[in-house]
């Protein structure tokens, strides 16, 4: 059994009356090892950036709440004086103050 060591494809070829040719062009010329070699090369190639990207590959990025954000600060500073319940922030006409949770019950307040 005969093993092929080249490809080739013609892409025209061009005769005279006796059929002599005159005249070929070959579009690709390809020798089978050359072949298994870009097949292997590619292989190696992928493997290589399959193992960067299982290193570099980055977490499932961590979903960012509003308590992350703005935490409660467990201090003196944030519990209600008057009833001892935790101070929040709140809006108001002249901006952003701590007024105490159990409003309205407890209408203590300060500046924030």
């Amino acid at each position: 059994m005969e093993t092929i060591n080249k490809i080739q494809i013609n892409g025209s070829v061009k005769t005279d009356a006796l059929g002599n040719i005159l005249e070929r062009s070959t579009l690709l010329n390809i020798r089978t090892d050359d072949v298994a070699e870009a097949i292997q090369l590619f292989s190696q190639l992928k493997n290589h950036m399959d193992s960067q990207a299982s290193i570099g590959a980055e977490p499932e990025p961590k979903r960012i709440t509003a308590n992350d954000l703005f935490p409660d600060e467990e201090d003196e500073s944030s519990t209600c004086p008057e009833c001892g319940n935790k101070l929040v922030q709140r809006s108001g006409r002249n901006g952003f103050f701590y007024g105490c949770k159990s409003y309205p019950n407890c209408r203590y307040t300060k500046q924030a």
